[in-house]
């Protein structure tokens, strides 16, 4: 038998050891350096390695010895990647205010496709090791929409997608967001561990009353609900948390903060914080605010 299923505090301690190795080697590669494969061979962080390898390839190939090392983002990595979508192309139906079904009965308000993110807000299960939505995982922070019907899909993703003409679904395609916090919160409520955040809606957003379906969304701030306390994750911990969440939650509990007893007041403790995070990032995005 594994120890550490008899010692909770040896796979705690285990989780956080792995959590500082991917935290160094990402601070490492973020910085220009090569510090070599990944720590622990997450899909996320080969994705990561390949790119940098191919990077140098091309950097050597044009007479560049020595890279430019990148200046310190103004933002979180995870909020620069809305412009930079980093996750496989996939279609996502996440948890949200209203089921995906239900979704196709809201009438569209309006459809947005500027340069300025939508933020709103956005739940997800965590379980086998991933954040969950409805359909998939989502090993990244960044994810883009594919319209998965069969009349409909193809390999490289429209510009018109989420559908707006009633031509695929139901349910019609996109990524859903919920507007409100308490929103997000209705639909995985009774359900730990729990993440929820703040997601920047990107390429073509379509508002319907309750919530968007977007072309791509990156979550920039996130909040854990699990045995009874809330963690929040900012930064470069919201990267880690997709793509070791047992790891960053474990690390994360020496910071954690109680939760109310289970019922109302738990409710609303958990929509003021997810509030307060979105209060974050309202000021950086003028109009980017869920209407």
């Amino acid at each position: 038998m594994d120890p550490s299923a008899e010692d909770p505090d040896r796979s705690d301690r285990a989780a956080s050891s792995e959590l500082e190795a991917i935290t160094r080697w990402r601070r490492s590669l973020d910085a220009g350096d090569d510090p070599g494969p990944p720590p622990i061979p997450l899909p996320g962080l080969l994705r990561l390695e390949r790119g940098r390898r191919l990077a140098r390839d091309l950097e050597q190939s044009l007479g560049f010895d020595h890279p430019p090392v990148p200046a310190s983002a103004q933002f979180p990595l995870s909020a620069l990647l809305v412009t930079r979508p980093a996750a496989p192309s996939v279609t996502v139906w996440g948890p949200a205010a209203e089921t995906p079904a239900a979704f196709e009965r809201q009438p569209i308000l309006s459809i947005r496709d500027g340069a300025t993110p939508v933020l709103a807000f956005r739940a997800w299960e965590i379980a086998g090791g991933r954040l969950r939505g409805v359909r998939v995982a989502w090993p990244v922070p960044t994810v883009e929409a594919r319209c998965l019907d069969p009349g409909r899909w193809t390999f490289t993703g429209a510009a018109d997608v989420p559908h707006t003409d009633g031509s695929c679904g139901p349910p019609p395609c996109g990524i859903r967001a919920a507007k409100t916090a308490a929103g997000a919160l209705e639909a995985v409520v009774g359900r730990e561990p729990l993440a929820l955040g703040i997601v920047a809606l990107a390429g073509k957003v379509v508002e319907h009353e309750r919530g968007y379906r977007a072309a791509a969304a990156t979550a920039v701030g996130m909040l854990v609900v699990s045995r009874g306390e809330a963690m929040r994750f900012d930064g470069f911990e919201v990267d880690e948390l997709f793509a070791a969440p047992d790891a960053a939650v474990a690390a994360a509990r020496s910071r954690a903060g109680r939760l109310p007893p289970p019922g109302p007041k738990r409710h609303a403790f958990i929509v003021e914080r997810l509030e307060a995070i979105m209060s974050t990032f309202t000021g950086r995005w003028a109009g980017g605010e869920p209407g």
